[in-house]
């Protein structure tokens, strides 16, 4: 089977963005506590910072998100479904962040189905999740 030219640009250009992530890449689960309730919420948290707007163009137009500037830097943000098909198109590629993204890709399909009203079990699943990443970033 031949491939088209524009499906192996598509291929090589998720490939190279993927090695981007690896090295660039902040994947991680972020806890905070409801101010009434005290009650942890659990919310996803990627962020790739650039100095070259053009590089974080390049993520937003290949795989959607945000840019925002921090400081002399550029912010790539991503969130929700468009981060877990992103990640999806990506995990064949990572090397080094592959783990970071399965866990991702958990937590997300997870949270959505029912992200107000989780139960006692959903919570500790996310927080199961939350800390394995953590140790994972830790390395």
């Amino acid at each position: 089977m031949k491939l088209e030219k524009k499906t192996i640009s598509e291929i090589a250009t998720t490939a190279y963005l993927a090695g981007l992530l690896d090295m660039k890449a902040s994947i991680t689960i972020e806890a905070r506590p409801d101010t009434k309730t005290r009650i942890l919420y659990y919310s996803t948290a990627f962020l790739v910072l650039h100095k070259e707007e053009n590089v974080i163009d390049a993520l937003i137009e290949t795989f959607g998100g945000l840019n925002t500037k921090k400081g002399a830097y550029y912010a790539w943000k991503i969130t929700g479904r468009e981060l877990e098909s992103m990640l999806n198109r990506v995990i064949p590629f990572l090397f080094f962040k592959k783990n970071h993204a399965i866990i991702m890709i958990d937590f997300i399909k997870q949270s959505q189905k029912n992200s107000v009203n989780l139960s006692d079990n959903q919570r500790e699943q996310q927080k199961k999740l939350y800390i394995k990443l953590k140790e994972l970033n830790k390395k």
